[in-house]
C-alpha cells in the first residue's frame, strides 16, 4: 500500500478554505504492481514528456510547474488529463481513505481513545491500519505500507506510534493480527521516483472532496476501486470521514 496526505495536522491554526487532514492508500498486487503498473506509467511519462523520471505531482501539475508548463498548451493539455484519466481508471487497486474534520475534531478530541489524540496523522494512521489489515485477511495476504516522507521529526513520530500500534494493536485489531498482515512500513522521499505514491497523490484530492460531501468529475473514474464491505458500502470502510 502506497500513502499520501493532503492538508496538514496543525490543530493550532485551521485553514477555514481547508479545513481537514486525508491520509489515502492504494493497494496494487505486488507482481501486478512491478510488472504492468510500472511499465503503463513509463509509458505514459515518455509520450508526454520523453522520459520515465518525471515524478507526477498534482500541485505541480495544478500550478503548470515545469516541466508540467507544456499543459499551458490547450490540445496538449486536452490530451494529456484524457490519457491520465484513463489510466487512471484502467489500473487495478483499492483505495483506503481516511479523512479527518479538524475543526469537529478539537470539539470532540477529549472521547478519543488513541496514542496521541491531539495527532490527526496518528489517528488516520490508526484507521488506516485496521482497514489495511481487514482487506489482508479477506484476500488471505500480507502487505508493505510505503509512505510518504515528512521530514526526519515527522517521520520519527509516525514510527513510533506505528510500532505502538505494532506492539500494542488498537481497539479494532490486535497485535498479533498486525504482526502477521503487515511486514514492512517505509518511508520515501517525495523525490525518489515512485509511481504507486504518485498515484496516491493524484487521487487523494478527490477522496479528500468526497469525504466532505463535494463532487468532482473524478470521483467516478476510482469509486469502484474503494474497499467496501460485502453489501457494497463504502462510507465508513474504504471511505472514512472522522469525528
Amino acid at each position: 500500500m502506497f500513502v499520501d496526505e493532503t492538508g496538514d495536522h496543525n490543530l493550532i491554526k485551521i485553514d477555514e478554505q481547508y479545513p481537514i487532514f486525508s491520509l489515502s492508500g492504494v493497494i496494487f498486487e505486488r507482481n501486478y504492481y512491478y510488472k504492468e503498473v510500472t511499465s503503463l506509467l513509463h509509458a505514459f511519462k515518455l509520450k508526454y514528456f520523453n522520459s520515465i523520471d518525471i515524478i507526477l505531482h498534482q500541485y505541480d501539475i495544478r500550478k503548470r510547474n515545469a516541466p508540467f508548463n507544456i499543459l499551458l498548451n490547450e490540445s496538449k493539455r486536452e490530451d494529456f488529463f484524457k490519457d491520465l484519466n484513463e489510466l487512471i481508471s484502467s489500473l487495478k487497486f483499492t483505495i483506503i481513505s481516511i479523512t479527518i474534520d479538524k475543526k469537529k475534531f478539537v470539539e470532540h478530541q477529549d472521547k478519543f481513545v488513541t496514542i496521541d489524540k491531539n495527532n490527526p496523522y496518528v489517528v488516520s494512521i490508526n484507521f488506516l491500519i485496521e482497514r489495511y489489515v481487514r482487506f489482508l485477511e479477506i484476500n488471505k495476504a500480507q502487505g508493505f505500507i510505503n509512505i510518504e516522507s515528512r521530514g526526519p521529526e515527522n517521520d520519527k513520530n509516525i514510527y513510533r506510534s506505528y510500532m505502538d500500534y505494532y506492539y500494542n494493536g488498537t481497539s479494532v485489531v490486535s497485535s498479533r493480527q498486525i504482526k502477521n498482515k503487515i511486514v514492512n512500513f517505509a518511508f520515501y522521499n517525495k523525490q525518489i521516483n515512485v509511481n504507486g505514491l504518485q498515484i496516491a497523490d493524484l487521487i487523494i484530492p478527490t477522496l479528500a472532496k468526497k469525504a466532505l460531501g463535494e463532487e468532482n468529475r473524478i470521483y467516478p473514474l476510482i469509486k469502484d476501486k474503494i474497499f467496501a464491505s460485502k453489501t457494497g458500502r463504502v462510507f465508513g470502510i474504504g471511505l472514512k470521514r472522522f469525528p
